[in-house]
């Protein structure tokens, strides 16, 4: 029995770095995968294009609007 208290004394002194590696780890890993997640976040955006009827002729001030079709905005 007291060989089991020793080795687990033991483990306690020499794995006490442990715990603090594997968050530290953990969270530069997770800062990662949220710093490449976060680079598909756009806050603007361009819409090119040409207006024509239907026969294919330009129409002069036409005005063109985007709305997102779950929000209404």
């Amino acid at each position: 029995m007291s060989t089991r208290i020793q080795a687990n004394e033991a483990d306690k002194q020499s794995g006490d770095q442990e715990p603090r590696v594997r968050v530290c780890c953990t969270a530069a890993l997770v800062w990662c995968l949220l710093a490449v997640a976060a680079q598909g976040q756009i806050l603007y955006g361009s819409i090119t294009g040409n207006v024509t009827d239907p026969s294919g002729a330009a129409v002069a001030g036409a005005r063109v609007e985007a709305t997102n079709v779950l929000t209404g905005v």
